[in-house]
């Protein structure tokens, strides 16, 4: 899997923006970027590997759960 770049910016659902500052590590499942989400430092994790259930691990991802 290529890195995420340095200013690398994801669009949530909520309508806010996710940019990459930069890579902290990485391992069998996938990397762990710092970002920047919504003017706060936040960690990210990239996932590379094939989800097995993809409905319930970004059910798990919605706010209030």
């Amino acid at each position: 899997m290529a890195d995420l770049s340095k200013g690398f910016t994801i669009a949530t659902k909520n309508f806010k923006n996710i940019t990459v500052e930069s890579k902290l590590g990485e391992g069998g499942q996938g990397a762990v970027y710092r970002v920047d989400y919504d003017g706060r430092p936040k960690a990210l994790k990239w996932y590379t590997t094939a989800l097995k259930n993809p409905k319930k691990f970004y059910g798990n991802l919605e706010p209030g759960k």
